[in-house]
C-alpha cells in the first residue's frame, strides 16, 4: 500500500537509513501515490542525488500530480546548490511550460545563478 509505504520512506529518511528506502521501493509491486513521491523528494534531496530526485519530480510531473510553484523552486535551489546550472534553469523554462507562476523567490534564485 503507498501510503505504508511512504511512512516507511519517512522513517528510514529521518534515520539516515537510505539504503533501506531504495531497498525497500525496488521490492515494490504496487503504485506510487503523490505523497510517496514527495517523501521520495524529500530523501534524495538528504542524500544529494540530483539526478533521481528530478527523475522523480518530473514522474510526479507526467502522472499529473500536483507539482506548485513551492516543489518546482525547491528543485531549481537544490540543483543550484549542486552547481547544475543547466538543470536548473531548464527547470525553471518547464515551470512556464507546465502553467505553473514563478513567483518573486524563483526570479531571485534564477537571476542570482548568472551572477
Amino acid at each position: 500500500h503507498p501510503t505504508v509505504a511512504t511512512l516507511m520512506v519517512d522513517m528510514y529518511t529521518s534515520s539516515n537509513n537510505f539504503a533501506a528506502a531504495d531497498a525497500m521501493l525496488k521490492d515494490m509491486s504496487f503504485g506510487f501515490d503523490e505523497m510517496l513521491y514527495r517523501a521520495l523528494l524529500l530523501m534524495y534531496y538528504k542524500t544529494r542525488d540530483a539526478e533521481r530526485a528530478v527523475a522523480v519530480f518530473r514522474e510526479l510531473q507526467q502522472r499529473g500530480c500536483n507539482v506548485d510553484t513551492v516543489m518546482c523552486n525547491t528543485m531549481i535551489s537544490f540543483n543550484i546548490e549542486l552547481e547544475r546550472f543547466k538543470t536548473a534553469e531548464v527547470l525553471y523554462y518547464e515551470m512556464s511550460w507546465f502553467g505553473i507562476q514563478p513567483n518573486e523567490a524563483t526570479y531571485r534564485m534564477v537571476a542570482a545563478m548568472y551572477q
